[in-house]
């Protein structure tokens, strides 16, 4: 796998940098995606048209707002339809590469843990595909509030879900506190698995072996429901994603 490649997933759905990367996959023939860069592309997909609805909260602040981002690379801007509810463009953004836009939706639960049918003005066909329930997650065995091997992440299980549960890390220099760690590892890391969304994961040693002792770093437990589809000469990525994300330090 490409450092640059997972380093613009992560980059995506956290907002940060990162340089160095150590993917791990988890064997299940159950799973459509055996790896965090192959799950998460429908973000990176260069598609004419590109559609994501996002929800990342915290477990101590659930949120529940989503955010839908949209892109085209043709000038005149995507309509979205979503299960009935339709998506004006609004504050469209517009340059040599196409069209833009975004907007915060509130209580958009009906987006999750359900059958989507979107269609828009520059795709033929309406796209249909399964989004999994929003995700919660909570962590137990933690030593003194630092993740360990052992530590435990429990989630609410969607058995429609075939594409899996994402779990990634990331370490950052410019978020640590301790000078010291900072100044050994200035390159920013990221590693993620996929495992079975079966409600829960037991972090090893070998999860946590490229990020830094006592290191904070930023944690991701994700899943989405998405479709990339082709129509007529035109193509489309869409995506359906809920995730927590929490910082922790690390004690290996």
């Amino acid at each position: 796998m490409k450092n640059k490649i997972f380093s613009l997933i992560i980059v995506a759905i956290l907002a940060a940098g990162c340089s160095t990367d150590k993917e791990q996959i988890i064997q299940n023939d159950s799973l459509n995606f055996k790896s965090v860069e192959s799950y998460l592309s429908f973000i990176t997909a260069d598609t004419d048209n590109r559609i994501i609805v996002k929800n990342l909260s915290s477990i101590e602040d659930p949120n529940f707002t989503s955010y839908i981002s949209v892109f085209s690379k043709n000038e005149s801007a995507l309509t979205v339809d979503l299960n009935e509810t339709t998506f004006n463009p609004l504050n469209v953004f517009v340059n040599e590469y196409g069209s833009a836009w975004g907007t915060h939706t509130y209580n958009f639960e009906e987006a999750y843990g359900t059958d989507i049918e979107l269609s828009t003005n520059h795709f033929n066909s309406a796209v249909t595909f399964y989004s999994p329930e929003r995700i919660e997650i909570t962590l137990s065995n933690l030593d003194n509030n630092k993740i360990i091997p052992g530590t435990q992440v429990s989630w609410n299980a969607d058995s429609r879900n075939e594409n899996g549960v994402v779990l990634a890390m990331e370490y950052s220099p410019a978020i640590q506190t301790d000078s010291e760690i900072a100044g050994n590892y200035p390159e920013a890391i990221t590693g993620g698995i996929v495992v079975a969304d079966n409600g829960s994961y037991t972090i090893t040693a070998n999860d946590l072996d490229s990020m830094p002792e006592g290191a904070l770093v930023s944690f991701l437990v994700a899943r989405a429901g998405f479709a990339i589809e082709t129509n007529q000469n035109t193509d489309i990525s869409i995506g359906i994603f809920s995730g927590i994300n929490v910082g922790y330090r690390i004690n290996k």
